[in-house]
């Protein structure tokens, strides 16, 4: 069977592989090796028992490895051109007179697919939700999974799954503290974490995602219910009947040892309920219609600690970040370098409620409109932002257009406002008022 007549070879959203067509499916052209994850924190082996986590304490971490399906070979039969016209005539004159159609003919969202080959109908390549890139039509049908993370610079990091998520939030915590809520679908991580507890900004992040699972290590007294309540698939670690889903890593120390395994998480609460798309995304050979070069930016989390940057890599066609002013890297090593980075200027409320350390915990106001600034394709676009309850967020040009960002994987920071600068380019010159 002939190849889908686009490309023989594509790029898969999940792992960047190359891909081809073997007749019935996409398959990795040069998969990539198989194997249990590294823990994260010796990058090989020191995995344990969770022991502190419900009743399943004792219950074995596993990894299965999956055999590659070998490459199966087209084989192409040449005969006598004449005699190959003669018999297609004949065929074509058959079908006309008896009205018949394929029988493998396949309506796919509304249209009818036509035959290759053999008479066996090559699927359509779909987007993923949430990054716009071509992906596995086995896991674009599943929900959406996000997962809680620590990003303390001791302890916390390095972090393990974080690079495999479609799109990241980031939020601030306590103090000039962040923490994340990596939002899974397109993609498998085997190892994520560490994971932490819940806050409310998480809400207004999660409502807009069509139930999404949600992996946490619990919440406050004041928080859990409100969580409880929510349109979500609460997979929280404090509940006992989730605790299949967690293990403590050895070599870290409690609380930034608690991980999980995606592919356990859907495998206990999966199901077709796709996300809804949270952007629009610009073709392969557009850039952005409004945006000026730059070469990256800079934000922080309140009194001057733990900036953030991220400065364009021309070459990768990404945003390198780094934290305190060092490479923030996962834990095999490889810089997180998202395609798109979006800064959400939000206000921040009391939420009434205290650390151990008596520091106040507070929310993002994540619903209404403010400005935004985007990052895409090494230029900044002026924007806003908008939303409400249960909706995706709407990023929009000064012409109220929306920002059509570039296929891949998003970073977002709900940032204070006032505490992002632009770093512009030393050789273009300044944009004008």
């Amino acid at each position: 069977m002939t190849p889908p007549s686009d490309h023989d070879a594509t790029w898969d959203a999940a792992d960047w592989q190359p891909q081809r067509w073997d007749g019935d499916k996409w398959v990795d052209a040069d998969p990539p090796p198989t194997g249990p994850p590294p823990s994260a924190a010796t990058g090989a082996g020191g995995h344990e028992a969770l022991e502190s986590v419900g009743t399943d304490g004792d219950e074995e971490w596993e990894y299965h490895e999956v055999e590659m399906e070998p490459d199966r070979q087209r084989q192409a039969v040449v005969a006598g051109g004449v005699a190959i016209t003669v018999l297609l005539l004949i065929a074509a004159v058959a079908v006309a007179l008896t009205g018949g159609g394929s029988p493998d003919a396949v309506a796919v969202g509304g249209s009818t697919l036509g035959t290759k080959g053999n008479g066996t109908s090559v699927p359509p390549r779909k987007n993923a939700a949430l990054t716009g890139l071509p992906g596995d039509p086995a896991k674009l049908n599943r929900p959406a999974l996000v997962v809680k993370i620590d990003n303390v610079d001791v302890g916390a990091r390095p972090q393990s799954g974080i690079n495999q998520a479609d799109i990241v939030f980031e939020e601030k915590v306590e103090g000039p503290n962040s923490r994340f809520a990596a939002i899974f679908q397109s993609a498998d991580a085997p190892l994520v974490g560490p994971i932490r507890s819940g806050r409310t900004t998480d809400l207004a992040i999660l409502d807009a995602l069509n139930k999404p699972l949600f992996v946490f290590s619990g919440a406050n007294p004041t928080f859990r219910p409100r969580f409880a309540e929510a349109n979500i698939v609460d997979l929280g670690a404090d509940d006992l009947a989730n605790a299949g889903l967690y293990e403590r890593i050895a070599g870290r120390e409690a609380p930034y040892n608690l991980y999980s395994d995606t592919g356990k998480v859907w495998g206990k609460a999966g199901g077709d309920r796709p996300p809804r798309a949270m952007f629009t995304y610009r073709k392969a050979d557009e850039g952005p219609s409004s945006g000026r070069p730059v070469s990256g930016l800079r934000y922080e989390w309140g009194g001057g600690k733990n900036p953030v940057g991220f400065t364009w890599d021309a070459t990768k066609r990404s945003w390198t970040r780094t934290q305190n002013d060092t490479p923030h890297v996962d834990d095999k090593g490889v810089q997180i370098a998202p395609i798109n980075v979006l800064v959400f200027y939000v206000d921040y409320i009391d939420t009434g409620v205290r650390d151990v350390a008596g520091t106040p915990v507070p929310e993002a106001v994540f619903d209404g409109t403010g400005e935004a600034l985007v990052f895409t394709d090494g230029q900044l676009v002026q924007a806003t932002w908008s939303k409400s309850v249960e909706s995706p967020v709407v990023v929009a040009d000064n012409d109220g257009k929306a920002v059509g960002l570039t296929p891949g994987r998003t970073w977002i920071a709900l940032v204070p406002k006032g505490l992002a600068t632009v770093i512009n380019r030393t050789d273009t010159p300044p944009p004008t008022r």
